[in-house]
């Protein structure tokens, strides 16, 4: 039996913060609900993989062989767990990326098919192959993933500049650094000549990230990647209000951090709110980020107020990690709706 513990939420404020918290106590409202049925465009700019899933007892030690339980293969990357998110939630999604020629490409493509992702603007690369990923998943829930980007790489300012038409009748883009930084920067300043909102997820948390958050109107790390990108240990919410902090002095609009099993942390000029967890029997927190980014965009283009849409988010990702693999983990708008609905999750104030 897999154990209980909070997910995309989190402890109690230390005493020292002074911060709205939102509270497990009054249900949403019937109009948020149906703002979640909203028909909205979504283009993800982003990264196709093929995971291959580790299950083992703990992480093994350097130069060790450790014997694992189980290995399963499926189709990831944050681009893919992205859209398939949004589409779940929804929304109307195209995809703009590269593959490789070879049978993983065939399995992504026939993937994002599936979940009626629009695949017009994928393109095949030669002499690369599609990117992979090697996940670790430990019995303590915790993950390490190694990114071979492959043809990932290939995706050029071009790709993105061919499909302006696609971006300009958008109403949200998501882009994530699996991708070049200059593909991800054209894709920003197209969503910024069109007025259509953008959410820029900063992993890996790489040295171009800070130059591209003034584009961007919510950015979107975790705990690690904020840490990386401020300096400052990520313990709790003290920590995080610290970084979002540095972060709004360094150009962010809005930050949403996320934490884990700690919570969800909302910082602007206007705002800081932390978000506390929900509980759930956990038994793969892979992809759980992606789940939360795709229905942050989707909440976000309904017009849903940050608060709420972060709510929503946290739920589809807490519901995400009760199943194995990031791939199909993602789910539905019914499901969010009676997850929110039976754990009467609302704002207090």
């Amino acid at each position: 039996m897999k154990s209980k513990r909070p997910t995309m939420g989190g402890d109690k404020l230390p005493e020292s913060q002074n911060l709205p918290v939102v509270k497990i106590q009054s249900e949403m409202k019937q109009s948020q609900m149906d703002n979640a049925k909203v028909p909205v465009n979504v283009v993800v700019i982003g990264s196709i993989n093929c995971d291959l899933t580790t299950y083992l007892k703990a992480f093994p030690l350097k130069n060790q062989t450790a014997m694992a339980e189980q290995s399963i293969l499926s189709i990831g990357g944050k681009g893919v767990n992205q859209a398939v998110a949004a589409a779940r939630e929804g929304a109307n999604v195209s995809f703009i990326g590269c593959v490789g020629n070879d049978m993983f490409a065939d399995k992504a493509l026939g993937y994002l098919h599936k979940h009626r992702v629009n695949t017009d603007c994928i393109r095949r690369v030669d002499k690369f192959s599609t990117g992979t990923a090697s996940i670790l998943v430990t019995n303590q829930h915790d993950n390490m993933i190694a990114v071979a980007p492959g043809a990932n790489c290939q995706l050029t300012v071009e790709d993105v500049n061919k499909a302006e038409q696609l971006i300009s009748r958008a109403d949200v883009i998501i882009v994530q650094l699996e991708v070049p930084s200059e593909t991800v920067k054209a894709a920003l300043l197209l969503a910024r000549k069109y007025h259509i909102l953008s959410v820029f997820n900063p992993a890996p948390a790489t040295d171009d990230a800070k130059s591209l958050y003034s584009l961007a109107d919510i950015v979107t790390p975790n705990e690690t990647e904020a840490a990386q990108l401020t300096g400052v240990a990520i313990e709790g919410v003290k920590g995080a209000s610290q970084a979002g902090d540095i972060m709004l002095c360094e150009g962010v609009n809005q930050v949403v951090i996320t934490l884990g099993g700690q919570g969800c942390y909302i910082c602007s000029d206007s705002t800081q709110q932390f978000i506390p967890p929900f509980d759930v029997e956990v038994k793969d927190p892979t992809g759980a980020g992606d789940v939360f980014n795709g229905v942050l965009a989707v909440g976000r283009a309904r017009g849903i107020p940050l608060q709420q849409a972060v709510i929503r988010a946290s739920a589809a990702a807490a519901l995400s990690v009760s199943k194995p693999l990031a791939q199909d983990a993602a789910p539905a708008t019914i499901h969010i709706d009676q997850f929110l609905q039976s754990n009467l999750y609302g704002l207090d104030h």
